[in-house]
């Protein structure tokens, strides 16, 4: 029996886990979503357990979750997963150890008891790639997915089919700590005649395998479309960075003020970016690559000055009494006043972070899992560091500083423990404070020094922008309202 509260508790953990590794979470499509029957959450699987956890916090309603069956046998997680709903999968390859028969009956009944719960109206994801991976493409998709999809619409009494909703998963940096991402929920995939039927109980095995296939191309091919597949992540990230040149150009030319895009601005531009590059680089390969190169260029020179496409067109006002004063304030709390919480935060911290990293290296199948083990592992044992210290401290405080005043004795604990969170998160922000603080300041006098060299690169950025959008003229692209 699926206990909400215990669902709702652990989406409330999940989101504030996310909340934490990402700077920002946006996300789009809700309005996609059905209320008036289930369906199959579909998505690719590039970075490890940040995938799921991203659509289990994000999505709003109650999601069927599909766990290997050994962990149902652990005490306190096997019921914790029973009072949510999950469905215990049993995967062939876990179940070596029984007769092949045994194997298919109990991998058939998994995926029954999830088809059931989506004929029933509910939602599950799937990640039909199979596992997580670090390519910047979709991997070969198993047939799970469509398993479930016809065995659902089988178990559906009143006929109406699931939907098969495809989730797009959007990082700007994949693996580092306070990236941004965005979750779009796509609108369902509209099937072809051939595919969009509920297959007869008596259908043969050949013509079943046959359409699990084709469903399965489709769905792969919509995916690859959603996630923007490239060849290499040097190209993903390229077409990605150039949505910034293109976000600030229009915002040049049309008058507006110049800003930072949002998540949602800049895999929008991506996608315009990756949809004219699909068409043209058939029969402008050498045009393509002149690009790729002077646009490498020109965004390694930004980095060397360390600003962004939109601030080329800033004119901050460094003479101000208010600018200076902030900025004045900005290098004294830099130089001054966090560098004793920065070194105390080392100190605490950082023997847990050491030990945390050693065991993400070893407990990791693969490298690009290190990250969410960090993540997710992090949660555990640094509050748990945090509660060392504070009990520590508050044994400190009551037994050798003022022992007539041990009645204080929990608020000495309650404050230690907010000055070790505190610590924490000066070793996680001081370097980004201190670089954001560096480049207000370099920006203001690079306006004064260096009118020429911002002037070219403006320069620059134009004549790129112009060669960019021409690569999409004449095609149908992308709107903002397939991301919102």
């Amino acid at each position: 029996m699926e206990d909400s509260s215990t669902y709702d508790n652990i989406q409330g953990l999940t989101n504030f886990i996310l909340n934490i590794f990402f700077r920002s979470i946006e996300v789009g499509g809700l309005e996609n979503i059905p209320t008036e029957r289930g369906g199959l959450l579909v998505a690719w699987h590039p970075n490890g357990m940040i995938d799921p956890a991203l659509i289990l916090g994000r999505f709003p309603y109650t999601l069927v979750f599909a766990a290997r069956h050994g962990l149902f046998q652990w005490p306190g997680l096997g019921s914790m997963m029973r009072s949510i709903g999950a469905v215990p999968m049993y995967r062939k390859r876990d179940l070596l150890h029984m007769p092949p028969t045994v194997r298919e009956q109990k991998n058939q009944e998994s995926l029954d008891s999830m088809s059931m719960a989506i004929s029933a109206g509910r939602f599950s994801a799937i990640f039909p790639e199979g596992v997580s991976h670090d390519s910047s493409f979709v991997r070969d998709l198993k047939l799970g997915a469509a398993r479930v999809y016809y065995r659902s619409r089988m178990f559906s009494a009143d006929g109406v089919p699931p939907v098969i909703i495809p989730v797009g998963l959007h990082y700007d940096k994949k693996h580092a700590f306070g990236s941004n991402v965005l979750v779009v929920f796509h609108p369902p995939i509209s099937l072809p005649k051939e595919l969009d039927i509920t297959p007869p109980d008596d259908e043969q095995d050949e013509d079943k395998y046959a359409r699990e296939v084709a469903l399965t191309e489709h769905i792969e091919k919509v995916l690859t479309e959603v996630v923007l597949s490239t060849e290499s992540w040097d190209l993903h990230f390229l077409f990605f960075r150039a949505s910034k040149l293109i976000h600030a150009e229009r915002a040049m030319r049309a008058g507006r003020l110049p800003s930072s895009p949002t998540m949602k601005e800049q895999v929008l531009g991506m996608a315009r970016i990756w949809t004219g590059y699909q068409h043209r680089n058939q029969t402008h390969e050498p045009e393509l690559q002149v690009l790729r190169t002077d646009l490498s260029l020109y965004i390694s020179h930004l980095d060397s000055m360390g600003i962004e496409d939109h601030q080329l067109d800033l004119e901050p006002d460094w003479l101000t009494f208010r600018i200076i004063l902030q900025l004045a304030a900005h290098v004294c709390l830099l130089v001054f006043v966090l560098p004793p919480f920065l070194v105390l935060g080392y100190i605490i911290n950082y023997p847990t972070a050491f030990i945390l990293n050693q065991l993400a290296e070893s407990l990791s199948e693969r490298g690009k899992d290190i990250a969410s083990v960090k993540t997710f592992g992090g949660v555990v044992l640094f509050p748990l560091t945090w509660l060392r210290w504070s009990l520590l401290s508050s044994w400190g405080y009551t037994q050798n500083v003022l022992d007539q005043m041990s009645s204080n004795h929990w608020a000495a604990f309650f404050l230690s423990f907010i000055f070790c969170v505190f610590s924490g998160l000066i070793v996680l922000n001081y370097t980004r404070f201190f670089r954001r603080t560096f480049l207000a300041i370099r920006l203001r006098f690079t306006k004064v020094s260096r009118s020429t060299q911002l002037a070219r690169m403006r320069k620059q950025r134009s004549l790129l922008y112009d060669q960019i959008i021409g690569l999409s003229q004449g095609l149908e692209l992308p709107e903002m309202d397939d991301f919102r």
